[in-house]
């Protein structure tokens, strides 16, 4: 299937990281990531104790090179990124609850160039912006002319997801971005089950405004809702480019920052399922607190790419075709 979701041969998915089709197995508690044939000089290559994953011989199942957003029309299923959640009203008067996370207390309302708010027509905020392949999600305060539009939200922002388009069970899950600055803002990278439940959720990235990354699995394996953090200094996170990624099999989750490994934990009994991607730019909320006087807004969230590769062998032949109108595929796996 050509476009921009190219699912794997339906094979048994591996059951460990050390069953990974091109993988070095020396050292399993220490990965790093190889991109052959293409490694950028400076890249990790592997010592004499790691674990080598070499990208290039995984199944690329999803790949957004953001050379254009193709947000999704529900109304001919045409597209890949949604820009709500899946939960709450998507139109009407209590629009206003797929568009933030209340239980977080965040101050944002998310927006696309459609959405009309209380309206009758757009509102006029555009969130998203795509330039020389990078697509960028703008925070900024609401404007006063609009805000009785928007539920009086102190701020707009941009939510992208996958939930219509896009699922799988187990991969390699990656973005490279510039994260934003300043007390307030709340970058988010991470996966929600296709099935609706919560927990799960594997956070990939979470930042509050400065250059620490937080990496979290949420479960509720053992009944109530508990979690596996960590937090990890990346010097540059505000200012330049990383990537970003979390390796997910059925027994281990293995957080990544520009190809090195920085946590694991085990994967929850209840993370055994397909799950979909979110991209999102908060503001506010119970993690970050109220943004700082001197917080610069607009606030810029800037991606590079997003991909997604499967826990089996690449498929010999071209590459998927990025941005092909209209494809999408479910599952991948299926």
């Amino acid at each position: 299937m050509d476009g921009l979701f190219n699912p794997p041969p339906p094979v048994p998915v591996a059951a460990t990281i050390s069953a990974i089709p091109g993988t070095r197995n020396l050292c399993p508690d220490h990965l790093v990531l190889a991109r052959d044939p293409a490694t950028p000089p400076g890249a990790p290559q592997g010592g004499p104790c790691d674990h080598v994953i070499h990208l290039d011989r995984l199944q690329l199942t999803f790949d957004d090179e953001f050379d254009s957003l193709r947000l999704y029309n529900p109304r001919t299923n045409q597209g890949v990124w949604k820009t709500s959640f899946a939960h709450g009203p998507q139109t009407g008067a209590y629009a206003w609850d797929s568009r933030t996370l209340r239980g977080n207390h965040e101050q944002e309302i998310y927006v696309d160039p459609d959405f009309p708010g209380l309206g009758v027509g757009p509102t006029g905020v555009k969130p998203f912006s795509v330039k020389d392949g990078v697509l960028t999600i703008t925070a900024d305060h609401t404007p006063d002319a609009i805000k009785w539009k928007l539920w009086g939200f102190a701020y707009t922002s941009g939510l992208l997801i996958t939930q219509p388009t896009f699922s799988q069970q187990y991969g390699y899950f990656e973005m490279r971005a510039r994260l934003p600055a300043g007390k307030g803002v709340w970058p988010a990278f991470w996966l929600l089950s296709e099935d609706a439940t919560w927990p799960p959720e594997l956070d990939i990235l979470e930042q509050t405004g400065d250059d620490t990354i937080y990496q979290t699995v949420h479960t509720a394996q053992d009944g109530a809702p508990e979690e596996t953090g960590f937090k990890v200094d990346t010097p540059g996170a505000t200012t330049g480019f990383h990537t970003y990624g979390a390796l997910w099999t059925p027994d281990r989750v293995v957080w990544f920052i520009d190809g090195k490994q920085t946590a694991s934990a085990a994967t929850p009994a209840d993370m055994r399922k397909p799950m979909y991607i979110l991209l999102n730019l908060a503001i506010g909320g119970g993690m970050t607190g109220d943004p700082a006087p001197q917080t610069a807004f607009p606030a810029r969230y800037s991606l590079d790419y997003v991909r997604v590769y499967a826990l089996q062998p690449a498929q010999h032949g071209p590459p998927p075709a990025k941005h092909a109108a209209g494809d999408h595929h479910r599952h991948a796996g299926e």
